[in-house]
């Protein structure tokens, strides 16, 4: 329409109501909300609250933005505390699947969040604490066949005033740590440990 308004819906086909399922209503509630975002994008893209987060999450890993766009455009407290997130897909395996799985267990975890790929890995910008512990959580559980190699750091927890570029080289570098170790591995880098 030529005043911006647009329409559109969301389709839930099964046999059951999704209502009596509390997780399936949750991930109902995250796909309408983004694809309200998708159906309906904001006519001002230079404003950062219109841009889209995993776009502000890829500038600022690059060192060119500040996190304090992103917390704001996500919606984050000024108090708010964050953590970053890199994954690694096994060798030879793009990181499509990886991101889309980050992405969908992020956006039922929470609602303030952003994903991205960057080369070879998968970055998510959580709120600290819970949300990271159901992301991690979900990995350690599908991290059996193909995905038995997928490696995961995890940033100590930051504010959102920091910078992104220190926890990043953090991430980064304990992810080429625990390259080689066998089986599934999530690192902190707070205790430099694995489990």
């Amino acid at each position: 329409h030529a005043d911006g308004a647009a329409v559109g819906g969301i389709w839930l086909v099964g046999p059951h109501d999704p209502g009596a399922d509390p997780f399936t209503a949750t991930v109902l509630r995250r796909a309408t909300r983004r694809a309200a975002q998708l159906i309906a994008p904001h006519s001002d893209p230079a404003e950062p609250a219109q841009v889209p987060p995993a776009v502000l999450l890829a500038v600022a890993l690059r060192g060119t933005g500040t996190l304090d766009v992103l917390a704001r455009a996500l919606g984050f407290a000024d108090d708010a505390r964050v953590q970053l997130l890199a994954l690694r897909p096994p060798a030879g395996e793009p990181a499509d699947r990886l991101t889309e799985f980050a992405r969908l267990h992020a956006e039922a975890a929470t609602a303030h969040g952003a994903v991205v790929a960057l080369d070879d890995r998968v970055y998510a910008l959580l709120p600290a604490g819970d949300p990271v512990a159901a992301v991690t959580g979900h990995l350690e559980r599908a991290a059996t066949g193909d995905w038995a190699e997928v490696r995961c750091a995890i940033s100590d927890p930051l504010g959102v005033g920091d910078e992104l570029a220190r926890p990043r080289a953090e991430v980064d570098r304990l992810l080429d740590i625990v390259a080689g170790v066998a089986g599934p591995v999530i690192a902190t880098v707070d205790r430099k440990s694995t489990r």
